[in-house]
This record gives C-alpha cells, sequence and structure tokens, in this order.
C-alpha cells in the first residue's frame, strides 16, 4: 500500500505547532495512515486532540479537520470553504441530528478535499451509550479513504500552477495574453516596462452616478468587501466595484480619509449602494 506520495501534499501542521526538532513550525505530509486526531466540544468551543508527540501526523487528516471546523463564510477568498458542522451542536441528541452531521461532513469532505473522502453511511461509526445520550454526548468516529493517484481539483503542486489553483472555484471567463479576465480588477490595464520587467498601471475609479436599477446592502458582523461581493453577486471578484462605490459615495458625504479606508472590513451597519447585476455586467465591468 502507498504510505506516501506527492500528491497527498505537505505543509504546516494544523493545529499550528511547533516542531520540537527543529525549533521552527511543524509541518507534516500526507499519509494514507495515521490517521489520528480527536475532536470534542468542551466550554463552548472546540477542543483538538492530535496523536502522540513522536507521531508524523498526517497532512490530509490535519485539513480536513481544518475544512470541518471552519464555518462557511470565515475564509475571506472562499466564502463558501468549511462545513456546517455548528449546526448541530445543540441540536437534540437523535438520530435526526446524527444523519443531518453525517450530511455535512459528506458535502464538505467531497467539495473540497480531493486526496481522501468519507463514505457515508458505511465511513461514520456511532458510538453512543444511553448514559452519553442523556449527558448530551454523541462519540463519533470517521473513516477515511484515501486516493491511489492524482485526480482532478486536487491543488497540490507541483501538479497544479498558482493560476490554476486560484481559478479552480472562480473559473476566468475569456482571459487575455496576460491572465487576466473581464472581472480583473486590472483587465485592459495599461502595462508599462522598466529594464525588463512589466508593470500593470492599475484602472482609475471610474465615476459611478446614482441609477434607477441601484441596489442597496446594509453590511452586518463578519461582513468582508469580498463577502459583500460573493453575497450580492455571487463572485468574489467584483469586491472593486463595491468599494468603488463606497469611496466615491462617502467622498461626497465629505467623509474623513479614515472612512474612505478599504483596505480593513467594512463596518456593521454600512449602508452600501452597488450596482444591479446587469448594468454591471453590461456597462462597468465590460
Amino acid at each position: 500500500m502507498i504510505l506516501t506520495a506527492p500528491f497527498f501534499g505537505r505543509g504546516i501542521a494544523f493545529p499550528l505547532r511547533l516542531d520540537p526538532a527543529t525549533g521552527g513550525l511543524k509541518m507534516t505530509e500526507g499519509r494514507a495512515d495515521d490517521v489520528s486526531i480527536a475532536l470534542e466540544y468542551v466550554a463552548d468551543r472546540y477542543s483538538i486532540r492530535p496523536g502522540d508527540p513522536g507521531d508524523r501526523g498526517n497532512h490530509i487528516a490535519e485539513d480536513m479537520t481544518h475544512l470541518l471546523l471552519c464555518d462557511q463564510g470565515e475564509h475571506d477568498t472562499l466564502p463558501e470553504f468549511g462545513s456546517r458542522l455548528h449546526y448541530v451542536l445543540f441540536d437534540p441528541n437523535n438520530w435526526a441530528s446524527c444523519q443531518e452531521f453525517e450530511t455535512w461532513v459528506e458535502q464538505a469532505t467531497e467539495r473540497w478535499e480531493k486526496r481522501a473522502r468519507i463514505p457515508v453511511p458505511e465511513g461514520v461509526e456511532w458510538r453512543q451509550t444511553p448514559e452519553g445520550i442523556d449527558e448530551g454526548q454523541a462519540p463519533v468516529r470517521l473513516k477515511v479513504e484515501f486516493i491511489k493517484s492524482q485526480v482532478p481539483g486536487n491543488l497540490v503542486a507541483p501538479f497544479v500552477t498558482p493560476r490554476q489553483a486560484r481559478a479552480q472555484e472562480y473559473p476566468l471567463g475569456d482571459p487575455d495574453a496576460a491572465g487576466h479576465d473581464w472581472a480583473s480588477r486590472y483587465y485592459g490595464a495599461r502595462v508599462y516596462t522598466d529594464g525588463d520587467v512589466q508593470y500593470i498601471r492599475p484602472r482609475k475609479m471610474r465615476p459611478a452616478p446614482f441609477s434607477a436599477d441601484d441596489q442597496f446592502y446594509e453590511t452586518v458582523y463578519g461582513d468582508t468587501w469580498l463577502l459583500v461581493s460573493h453575497k450580492l453577486y455571487g463572485d468574489i471578484r467584483f469586491w472593486w466595484v463595491v468599494t468603488d462605490y463606497y469611496i466615491q459615495d462617502a467622498a461626497e458625504r465629505g467623509e474623513s480619509s479614515d472612512k474612505m479606508e478599504t483596505c480593513g472590513d467594512p463596518e456593521p451597519g454600512t449602508l452600501l449602494r452597488v450596482p444591479s447585476r446587469t448594468r454591471l455586467l453590461m456597462e462597468i465591468a465590460a
């Protein structure tokens, strides 16, 4: 049996920890064995118990743990990354909640982890006891099946380039020679050279006059410019349109430069004016 292979990948261990041998961050490699990570929900938060200190670790198992613990919307550039396991944390301790748990595990791992899978229902083993049910406990063991060779969608270098990885979830439309498409912030921008180096001259903000089909959105806690773009247009790459409109409207209201800063997240309760999707695609991003 193949225990490790290049298409299993290698990276920083999860949970983040130091390597006693090197003094640096612990690195782990993907393997087809040594799946040993325990999770508990204690004191209103998840507790992660990795394997023994001398254990080699398994990067695939750690990545799956990271995936299952991440709530959708937490990842700035991939708003749909993560799972919905937190939805069942305080549900009744019955088989309906167990089946919902299995569904979220299957959906998350099938979409975001191509190196392994958790077959449902045979890969989910519940170890409940009458006493545990009374105490709100539902121990479960997940069994992992590993791929035998590289498969499409597995974003492990050197099998894919950084550009291919970025376009995996949000494919390019009609890229130009520089690799930018119609939704790119720099599409159509002029290129100038300095010796042998080429630079893209960032686009300038266009005036954004009011229109009858403008939309309005009030930001909530946890919103980022990318997430707002995904909520309104289903695509994070239009974040620059959202910020352009915000900056212009803030300037017209006489706001300070601090209020027009878009390097951070928008404040909750901010009312944003944005163009309709039709106008965006037909006029602004054309």
